[in-house]
């Protein structure tokens, strides 16, 4: 780190580093961030995250120039794409059109990595199928088919039998 050097922008040399990375279009702030200062090792995503979006404001004249001199006008980046749905979930509000809202607050949890969908069931079975026959999980999914997995079983079902070592009710 280069402390107390300032170039004649006033910016340290790591935060112009910064600054140029976030010139570079797909860039994300985080991304950069870690790049920059790279000994972040044990730090939360959340507590980077932070970091980098406060950083990027202090950079931004900076990045601005940058990508005008590049003749570029404008920078696609996780920030600005939170901004433009945050935006349209505010409209979908304002117009009363909570399916909407919904779909913009499901992509902007997508978008910072808070929506997972789960693999379908047969994808589960086979992996586990796989595990424990101790078999290289995606050729197992392909031999394994699960058949009767949709048909409906009535509610007075009773559980099949137990087996195995486990405790018995």
């Amino acid at each position: 780190m280069s402390k107390g050097i300032k170039l004649a922008n006033g910016l340290t040399p790591e935060e112009e580093q910064y600054a140029r990375l976030l010139a570079e279009p797909g860039q994300s702030q985080a991304g950069a961030y870690r790049e920059v200062w790279p000994g972040l090792g044990d730090m939360k995503p959340s507590v980077v995250y932070s970091a980098a979006s406060r950083k990027a404001v202090k950079v931004r004249p900076r990045v601005d120039e940058l990508i005008a001199a590049l003749g570029r006008e404008t920078v696609v980046n996780l920030a600005t794409l939170t901004a433009d749905v945050v935006a349209d979930r505010e409209l979908a509000h304002r117009v009363e059109n909570p399916a909407a809202a919904v779909q913009a607050t499901k992509l902007m949890a997508s978008m910072h990595g808070h929506l997972r969908t789960a693999p379908p069931v047969g994808d589960l079975l086979a992996g586990i199928v796989a595990m424990l026959a101790g078999l290289d999980t995606a050729s197992a999914a392909k031999d394994i088919t699960i058949s009767g997995a949709s048909r409906e079983i009535p509610p007075d079902t009773p559980p099949p039998p137990r087996s195995g070592n486990g405790p018995s009710s």
